[in-house]
């Protein structure tokens, strides 16, 4: 990623998260500053020029400063990569999982509305809308991207009153830690959301650290 890339995508993060704070040591470069969305976006914009200058980079998909940045507590050793059509999906299952589990055993998931999942995916830095839920929900589709690496997200629904989320099949080809941060995004703005492999296991964090991505 060039220079001009890099503090775009700063830029993004920090109009996302409306404030300019490192993710690992929570530094705070700058408070948040306008009333309007243009205002916001030219305060990003500035922001994040002046820490790219001050050494501060996108790590994992989150700022970073430089001292953090050129540390190990930074860096996720993890090289692994998923590649899959649809053959990884973030469903809904039970509050709480302690161990992997296949998907046929499960007799208790939680209820989740579509909307507000596919908000916290939209919420994700660096994922953006390519497709509204018109005239259907399976017409939804969201992207991110980074270089080569992407993910693409679609919806399915149950066939409940409510037309309650019945998960998101997942194209993708990008590294399992970007897999994972979406999947920790979005539990850490719902209970019940799990990451579902392509021989059916419920995956845990754990377990999934332990799998490959094929």
């Amino acid at each position: 990623m060039d220079n001009n890339q890099d503090v775009e995508y700063l830029a993004d993060l920090f109009y996302l998260a409306l404030e300019a704070e490192c993710a690992v040591c929570s530094n705070r470069l700058s408070d948040a500053q306008g009333s309007t969305e243009l205002a916001m976006r030219s305060w990003a914009d500035r922001v994040a020029k002046a820490a790219h200058l001050d050494g501060w980079r996108v790590q994992d998909h989150q700022p970073v400063c430089m001292v953090c940045f050129q540390s190990k507590s930074a860096k996720r050793m993890s090289t692994s990569r998923v590649k899959t059509r649809k053959g990884w999906s973030l469903i809904p299952g039970p509050a709480i999982l302690t161990h992997p589990m296949n998907s046929q055993d499960v007799h208790e998931i939680t209820i989740q509305s579509s909307e507000r999942i596919t908000e916290s995916i939209l919420s994700f830095p660096g994922m953006r809308l390519i497709r509204p839920q018109t005239p259907s929900w399976s017409e939804w589709l969201a992207r991110w991207e980074y270089g080569t690496d992407f993910m693409d997200i679609e919806v399915t629904l149950f066939e409940d009153e409510e037309k309650s989320w019945g998960g998101s099949p997942i194209t993708a080809d990008c590294r399992m830690d970007t897999l994972e941060d979406l999947w920790s995004h979005l539990q850490s703005r719902h209970a019940g959301i799990w990451l579902h492999g392509p021989d059916c296991t419920i995956h845990t964090h754990e377990s999934l650290r332990r799998t490959s991505g094929e």
